[in-house]
């Protein structure tokens, strides 16, 4: 998805961003396709930065309106966590990690 809205970046129009710098480290960003015929024309993308273990997820919800848009990115920084939705069938939550992870703890036998 980062690599898409690089290169599809001049088809959008920033409308607000928010960064908390509280832990967890959230960002939130508002855009606006510029084409006016685009099916779901109000993106928000939110990005979660979890400092423990060195991993973002990026996420991409698209509304039909800017209300739409707009309710959910007050109800998110109210504290209600809404689901993002989809903005298309290829969008779904990635985790990059940013430093190498710690290996997992050895498994129990198995029974």
């Amino acid at each position: 998805m980062e690599k898409r809205l690089r290169s599809d970046g001049d088809h959008f129009a920033l409308l607000t961003s928010y960064t908390n710098d509280d832990d967890p480290v959230q960002t939130t960003v508002m855009l606006r396709a510029r084409d006016e015929k685009a099916e779901l024309p109000f993106r928000v993308l939110l990005e979660e930065v979890d400092t423990t273990a060195w991993t973002h997820t990026l996420r991409e919800g698209g509304f039909p309106t800017f209300e739409a848009a707009t309710l959910w990115w007050e109800a998110h920084w109210n504290g209600d966590k809404p689901q993002l939705p989809t903005a298309s069938p290829a969008t779904r939550a990635t985790a990059v990690p940013g430093l190498p992870a710690r290996p997992a703890p050895p498994r129990g036998p198995s029974r």
